[in-house]
C-alpha cells in the first residue's frame, strides 16, 4: 500500500444564489515521499489503482472516501478523492 498525503483542496462551499447549494470538497492524491501528485497515462490504469490508494491521514481518508480519475491539461490522469459520491467538472 502506498503512503499518500492530501495535496490541493478545492472550494469548500460555493453559494449559488439563495439556494445555499454547497460544492463537494475534492483533493488530488499525492505521493507522501516525493510530494508529487500520482498520475497515470490512461484512465483505466488510474481506475485500476484507485481502490488501493489511501490518504496519509486516516481521518482525511475517511472524510474523502469517494474517488474518481480526471484527465488534466497535461494529458495524464490524476486520482481525486472527494467527500461526495459524484463530481462535476
Amino acid at each position: 500500500m502506498r503512503t499518500l498525503m492530501v495535496g490541493l483542496a478545492t472550494a469548500a462551499g460555493l453559494m449559488l444564489g439563495t439556494a445555499g447549494v454547497a460544492a463537494a470538497d475534492d483533493v488530488i492524491v499525492y505521493d507522501g515521499a516525493t510530494g508529487i501528485p500520482w498520475s497515470w497515462p490512461t484512465e483505466g490504469a488510474c481506475i485500476s489503482d484507485g481502490p488501493d490508494m489511501h490518504l496519509e491521514n486516516v481521518g482525511e481518508d475517511n472524510l474523502y472516501q469517494y474517488w474518481y480519475c480526471l484527465q488534466h491539461d497535461d494529458g495524464l490522469w490524476y486520482l481525486h478523492n472527494s467527500d461526495q459520491p459524484t463530481h462535476e467538472e
